[in-house]
């Protein structure tokens, strides 16, 4: 399971990160998007922040392949470490929540949470590195 939705239609409400496989064209809610709760894109901020600093989760920024690739190379080294047991204590460093209760909620449940995570980076960086072989550019699309 993934925390990645993927139909514009299932989504309640507008407290969403919107990933649009190319640059931003002035449209939201777009068919070819990807989509996440704002409390899931959360927890990937600090390696965002690290690689693109101008990062804002409010506005609407258009990141090239060499940012996303960079971005990219840390996904995949936290998927590991989430591969091979790593608990939140361990990766808290890498990750953020936006309160102390998601944090509680999701260290509630840490097993299934950690391996929700583990699933979303991959269908994620999955996801993104097609859409880059296409495009060359992912956009962020925020609330």
């Amino acid at each position: 399971m993934s925390y990645l939705i993927r139909d514009a239609n299932a989504l309640k409400g507008t407290a969403y990160i919107e990933l649009y496989p190319d640059r931003f064209i002035g449209t939201h809610w777009n068919s070819n998007s990807i989509f996440l709760e704002e409390f899931h894109w959360e927890m990937f901020r600090p390696i965002i922040v690290k690689h693109f600093p101008d990062y804002n989760a409010y506005g609407f920024q258009t990141i090239s392949a060499d940012v996303w690739n960079s971005i990219l190379r840390d996904f995949g080294a936290l998927s590991t470490r989430l591969e091979s047991g790593e608990r939140v204590s361990d990766i808290i460093s890498d990750i953020s929540f936006m309160s102390e209760y998601t944090e509680n909620e999701f260290r509630a449940n840490e097993d299934g949470n950690l391996k929700e995570l583990e699933a979303t980076l991959n269908e994620l960086s999955a996801w993104i590195s097609g859409s880059l072989r296409e495009t060359g550019f992912v956009s962020v699309l925020g609330i």
